[in-house]
């Protein structure tokens, strides 16, 4: 399914259930690509999906932006979010993936995962303004981002008191290498 230079949203302001894909875990099963997708439920879903990519879209308002369920590999790369609960969320995907260059703003959490495979996921250069987490990751492998001289570059703005806001995470042990003008501390849980 390729969708692209696209606005789709509900008649007369109303709420729709969004773009549903339900794939077969083989070949490439979504290319968004300069979409505006608004006031859905849920803007993206996909389940059983392989090799989706979103780019260069708009999602706007609902439950959660987009919704990736039981796939492999992903492109989500230099997009907007905004006026979701849960900007990005994954559940048993695995594979060689990529989270670069979006923003995130006036979400509650803007990432999301649970029981992944997110050994070979690059999250970098983003832009998080949320209420309660930039990144929520619950059982689930994540690798090292960035190093002690080559950082993931992303940015944290929010005023949550919650622990570990910019980064909880359950799950592999991993290290989480941040610029010295965005340093924090991350207490209990599975990332340094």
């Amino acid at each position: 399914l390729i969708i692209q230079n696209s606005i789709l949203h509900g008649c007369d302001g109303a709420e729709w259930k969004g773009i549903q894909v339900y794939g077969s875990n083989g070949g490439q099963q979504l290319n968004l690509f300069e979409c505006i997708i608004a006031d859905a439920v849920v803007g993206i879903q996909c389940n059983s999906s392989d090799s989706v990519q979103i780019v260069r879209s708009l999602v706007v308002g609902g439950e959660r932006g987009v919704e990736l369920y039981n796939g492999k590999s992903f492109v989500f790369s230099e997009n907007i979010v905004t006026a979701s609960k849960v900007a990005f969320h994954t559940s048993g995907y695995e594979g060689s993936s990529l989270i670069e260059a979006n923003t995130f703003y006036d979400v509650d959490t803007a990432i999301y995962f649970k029981n992944d495979d997110h050994s070979e996921l690059n999250i970098r250069c983003n832009h998080f303004e949320y209420n309660d987490y930039a990144i929520y990751s619950d059982n689930t492998t994540l690798k090292d981002h960035g190093t002690s001289s080559d950082v993931s570059g992303n940015r944290f703005i929010s005023e949550s008191t919650l622990t570990n806001h910019q980064l909880h995470h359950t799950g592999s042990p991993m290290n989480y290498y941040c610029d010295s003008a965005w340093v924090f501390t991350l207490t209990g849980g599975d990332a340094t």
